[in-house]
């Protein structure tokens, strides 16, 4: 999933896309949050991709739990729950 370049989504809810057949995700730069849950049990997501002038500020515990992510890049803004990538 790649977003419009000028969207204004600010937040992804907990398990919004929780189980779903998702590869890769480039996140917007104008989302702070990630919830609880949120790509979990997202066995074929591999990448996840923030924009280099992201607003990202926090990521929520499981927040890929169970994913395949191989590749993350993660703004210096960020708050990290240790148990954001837990199997």
């Amino acid at each position: 999933i790649k977003f419009h370049e000028n969207s204004l989504l600010t937040l992804i809810r907990q398990g919004a896309f929780n189980g779903t057949p998702l590869l890769a995700i480039v996140i917007p730069k104008s989302t702070r949050n990630i919830y609880h849950s949120a790509f979990e049990d997202c066995s074929k997501l591999s990448s996840v991709v923030f924009k280099s002038n992201s607003s990202m500020t926090e990521i929520s515990s499981d927040a890929f739990k169970n994913s395949a992510v191989q590749a993350i890049f993660i703004p210096k803004s960020l708050k990290i729950n240790l148990k954001l990538f837990e199997y």
